[in-house]
């Protein structure tokens, strides 16, 4: 076992799994090293000429395109490109397309959330169980201010006997005092 050669203190085994005598933990090669300017200005000269060179070439062209993961790095012709400049997606502008009832995961509409049965109302909304039974009970929709509180603490246990009505402020009060 030898140290890493950029200082780091880290221990490597003599030879690397390429079997050539190792010098650096793993990427650890450039470590510390500032590339003297006149290096960093030819790399980035080159870099740009390559682009200044490649804009007409079809790698570049290609990437401005919308051309799929599948066709990437294929030589596509002028027709194709142009079939695809105003290509409609197949799921554009589908509404509820695997949402609800079609879905295979569709358990009813009841979702068991924080301990709370959840029952779906409309399309991604959701009111709790207990304040439907309340309602229901009632004849009339809740205020944002009743809370229907459990008496046996259970969230899960609906119904109509375990529930109570109640303000925000005797709630409190019950479980706080």
């Amino acid at each position: 076992m030898k140290l890493c050669e950029c200082g780091c203190g880290t221990s490597i085994p003599n030879i690397n799994k390429k079997g050539k005598s190792a010098k650096f933990v793993h990427g650890h090669n450039n470590r510390g090293i500032v590339w003297p300017k006149e290096i960093r200005d030819k790399v980035s000269s080159s870099l740009r000429g390559w682009y200044k060179q490649n804009k007409n070439s079809l790698q570049y062209k290609n990437r401005l395109i919308k051309i799929g993961n599948g066709n990437r790095g294929k030589v596509v012709s002028d027709t194709t490109k142009e079939k695809l400049k105003g290509r409609i997606p197949w799921n554009k502008g589908v509404i509820g397309f695997m949402a609800g009832e079609q879905n295979s995961n569709w358990k009813g509409g009841k979702a068991l959330m924080n301990g709370y049965w959840f029952i779906r109302i409309d399309r991604g909304v959701y009111k709790k169980r207990s304040r439907i039974e309340m309602e229901t009970y009632l004849g009339k929709e809740l205020s944002s201010h009743d809370i229907v509180h459990h008496i046996n603490g259970d969230k899960a246990d609906d119904r109509i006997e375990n529930l109570q009505l109640m303000t925000r402020k005797e709630h409190i009060n019950l479980h706080h005092h």
